[in-house]
């Protein structure tokens, strides 16, 4: 029996399906105005992606509502939360405000939005033929792939508002309008479903795409604490179900290995909202079934922009150059991520729940941190380069830019000036260095690898260094103006050498911060 058998079987076992009529992959309810089945080619690959996108959702929410679907695919997959960017003060890296546009973009080119340019809903900027969706790219790719697409958020798949994200390359693309044809996303996502329904179930497109627009719809109205958003996740459920359904009825689904993926493009408030940078409205996450993804795992190390190289893989398309994710099977954890069973509760933190573990001042086996110059005093948590997780560090301020260290995984290390600053400590400037373990090197070039979110303020300084052997450390690199994303240095080893150390040294007064993560040598 395949994975997604068992899915299936939970799923109709835990009775998700029982509004569904008897023959599977048919129509569920009546649908108004349905839209008839398109005339596409059918699928070339017995590996296939089904992504679908609920705008708005929480992944909290769908927890704790009744979402049989969603939580067998849980139990059969990987599940991740993931936490997007936002907005940021002058003057320090931007990348998009907590809403649809960029969170869409995204998602469906693979790529964050200093690449793609899409940073409201305006579209102001874009540069989607640059960096274009998923489908369109897959087509370029291998023409011979069969891709299929459909939404009702009028921008998605239109030329309205902004739009289209995808492009028209791909085989079906179906656009609806469901902020300006008046029938609402309630009515829209019925026919969206419908349709993808039958078109799965006939066609067995190779990459396809479902979104479904009613969750962000009703938590504008009601919130996500209400009554009325966990019915409209429910209402979600039953039609990812739907899907399933038809796939399952595929005559050669025995044959085929449906990788299913489950994302959202943002969260929202208890109340209703977003746009913001509070957690709630950050909040992203992927589940993923099917195609050799481990099941039954939760993790928190996931961005969505892991989504589409995910889903090229496992169709075996040929990766499209200057994607920002990795396939979720090929994502592993780095040294920081070493220290996640040391992590801590806030001590003079204020803004930071209680309950959350998130910190430590523990480096990882065989890194260490020289505090030897830094003042006594300070906020605790920040004395020093510390290790936190994405949730701890960015609640303790947020619209500082801090959300916006978005190629980080996990436990990052921290150097923040600013948030040590905000308690009395002795004189003297925020000096600390991260000392890295011995790595063996032989004479040559070496490459230095490692993911930084450096914001700049002041007189502050952050410095890369190396040292080989016993000999004195010199520097590599200065930071003095904001720099975010992937470092690259090439290191020349010196004859006679046989280890070399990195250190990243950072000073500052109530300046800004610098943040580490994923740091490798090639």
């Amino acid at each position: 029996m395949t994975r997604l058998r068992r899915i299936l079987a939970l799923v109709v076992a835990t009775g998700a399906l029982v509004a569904a009529p008897p023959a599977l992959g048919s129509r569920a309810t009546a649908v108004e105005d349905p839209i008839p089945t398109p005339d596409g080619p059918a699928g070339t690959r017995t590996s296939k992606s089904l992504v679908v996108g609920i705008d708005g959702a929480g992944l909290a929410q769908i927890r704790s509502a009744d979402t049989p679907v969603l939580h067998a695919l849980m139990r059969g997959g990987t599940t991740s939360l993931a936490y997007r960017y936002g907005t940021a003060p002058a003057g320090l890296t931007q990348e998009a405000a907590t809403v649809s546009g960029p969170g869409w973009s995204t998602l469906l080119s693979g790529v964050w939005p200093d690449k793609h340019g899409v940073r409201d809903n305006t579209f102001e900027g874009k540069r989607l033929g640059a960096w274009p969706d998923y489908l369109s790219r897959a087509e370029a790719i291998d023409p011979t792939l069969s891709t299929f697409a459909v939404a009702d958020w009028d921008p998605i798949a239109t030329a309205s508002a902004g739009g289209p994200i995808i492009g028209g390359g791909v085989d079906v693309r179906i656009g609806l309008r469901s902020d300006t044809d008046g029938r609402g996303y309630a009515v829209n996502d019925e026919r969206s479903t419908d349709v993808a329904a039958r078109y799965l179930e006939s066609r067995g497109p190779d990459l396809s795409f479902v979104y479904l627009g009613l969750v962000d719809s009703v938590g504008h109205e009601h919130g996500a604490a209400s009554a009325e958003y966990a019915a409209a996740l429910e209402t979600v459920d039953a039609q990812i179900g739907r899907l399933l359904a038809a796939i399952r009825a595929r005559p050669t689904s025995a044959d085929e290995d449906w990788q299913i993926v489950v994302t959202n493009d943002h969260g929202h408030t208890a109340s209703g909202g977003h746009g913001g940078n509070t957690l709630a409205e950050r909040q992203q996450f992927v589940i993923a079934q099917g195609g050799g993804i481990a099941a039954g795992v939760r993790r928190d190390d996931l961005n969505v922009t892991d989504i589409v190289p995910t889903a090229y893989a496992h169709v075996g398309a040929r990766r499209a150059s200057g994607l920002d994710g990795l396939p979720v099977g090929t994502v592993r954890p780095d040294d920081f991520d070493r220290v996640r069973g040391s992590l801590r509760p806030r001590v003079d933190e204020t803004g930071i729940p209680s309950s959350r573990l998130g910190w430590t001042p523990t480096a990882p086996p065989g890194w260490r941190v020289d505090n030897s110059r830094m003042p006594q005093g300070g906020v605790r948590e920040w004395r020093g380069w510390t290790f936190a997780t994405d949730p701890f560090w960015t609640s303790a301020q947020t619209s500082q830019g801090r959300e916006n260290f978005v190629r980080a995984r996990g436990v990052l290390a921290v150097a923040d000036s600013d948030e040590w600053d905000d308690a009395d400590h002795g004189p003297g400037r925020f000096d600390s260095t991260l000392v890295s373990p011995a790595y063996a090197v032989e004479p040559g070039a070496v490459e230095l690898r490692f993911q930084t979110h450096y914001q700049q303020e002041g007189a502050q300084r952050g410095r890369v260094l190396v040292s080989f052997d016993a000999r004195a450390p010199r520097s590599v690199a200065t930071y003095s103006s904001n720099v975010s994303g992937p470092q690259r240095l090439t290191i020349q080893v010196p004859q006679g050498a046989s280890s070399m150390r990195v250190r990243f040294r950072y000073t500052g007064d109530n300046d800004w911060y610098w943040a580490l993560d994923d740091v490798r040598l090639s």
